[in-house]
């Protein structure tokens, strides 16, 4: 029986067209193609979203971001923030 005191919520991927592509196949359907020139936008958009739980990002994207957009992928709990 599932813990009813954890926060459940959505699943999304940020990644460049390949990673994208992989997730999909193995059904995550909340998947974000993005460019180095989008994937800071992107990230603050899903981090900005109440539904996301699990933010899964391209290792690729980490130097894409503002320094204040990292600090805030580290510290965050919900989202967590995967890399």
């Amino acid at each position: 029986m599932p813990d009813s005191t954890l926060p459940t919520g959505e699943t999304v991927v940020l990644g460049e067209r390949e990673l994208a592509i992989g997730f999909r196949l193995i059904g995550i359907s909340r998947v974000v193609e993005v460019t180095p020139e989008t994937a800071g936008a992107e990230f603050q958009r899903v981090m900005s979203d109440g539904s996301v739980s699990l933010l899964i990002a391209s290792q690729s994207i980490r130097p894409r971001l503002t320094d204040a957009q990292r600090a805030a992928a580290d510290a965050s709990l919900t989202p967590l923030v995967v890399f």
